[in-house]
């Protein structure tokens, strides 16, 4: 029987007016080092100055605060909107067939006698595990060595007589450790919704990303030489919950952000 007058033959699609908003498209933009900018200033879209608005223009190398009730023609005015500061992020560099986000709890379950099938409330976390899979064209000293885990050198340990100190060529080695700046701050993957015009995308962050799946790449003729790459996200050594990872899933509902 139909409740308040909507039949139930009506339910036959759950897409609603804000179904295109909530839609992720396309392969979206992987970064590190992104943060948040309480201070940024994007271009001002108002012809005029509006109460409670703080206006800034570009003046002798630094920013100046408009003092007044007007605009002048002279200059280009910004306002003050927290946000992105995706000018200070550093892209990863050109991906191929998009990205992959694994982020993936772990159960266990309490099994006591005379019990046989999971119960409500008798399942606990027990940890879980974050990844980011992309795969790389740009085949850069800098990407081999995150990917081995290796450094960057001007000389060489196999031929004695080579030293590359006066040029600009790199040579990347092994390294027997883990080193605290393997780790990759703020790793992200923005991803846009169906409107690009939004400026309302999908950020997933791992505070703390460590490229795990080596250096591995296959030559082949006519086609671009990629290799794919895994980050896993890792909890601060200091953090006071071992059991919970730094990521988060961030969706931005406006453009302000």
């Amino acid at each position: 029987m139909a409740v308040d007058g909507v039949s139930p033959r009506a339910l036959k699609s759950g897409i609603s007016e804000s179904t295109p908003n909530n839609m992720t498209f396309g392969a979206g933009v992987l970064v590190k080092d992104l943060s948040w900018d309480s201070t940024r200033k994007v271009l001002t879209t108002d012809t005029v100055p509006q109460s409670g608005k703080t206006y800034y223009y570009w003046y002798q190398a630094k920013w100046e605060a408009l003092d007044g009730d007007e605009f002048s023609p002279l200059y280009t005015y910004y306002e003050q909107v927290p946000g992105w500061n995706y000018n200070s992020c550093k892209k990863m560099g050109t991906t191929k067939d998009g990205s992959k986000l694994s982020i993936v709890p772990e159960y266990s379950d309490i099994e006591v006698d005379g019990v046989l099938v999971k119960m409500k409330g008798m399942t606990v976390k027990t940890g879980e595990k974050a990844t980011l899979e992309t795969t790389l064209v740009e085949n850069t000293a800098e990407n081999a060595a995150m990917a081995i885990g290796g450094t960057i050198s001007a000389k060489s340990n196999l031929v004695s007589d080579i030293n590359f100190s006066n040029s600009s060529c790199k040579v990347v080695k092994s390294r027997s450790s883990v080193a605290v700046s393997d780790y990759i701050t703020n790793l992200a993957l923005i991803a846009n919704r169906i409107d690009d015009n939004s400026n309302a995308p999908m950020i997933v962050i791992f505070k703390n990303a460590l490229c795990t799946s080596g250096f591995e790449i296959e030559t082949k003729n006519k086609e671009i030489s990629a290799f794919k790459t895994t980050f896993e996200c890792y909890a601060d050594l200091s953090s006071d919950v071992s059991a919970s990872l730094p990521y988060e899933i961030i969706y931005l509902e406006s453009e302000s952000a």
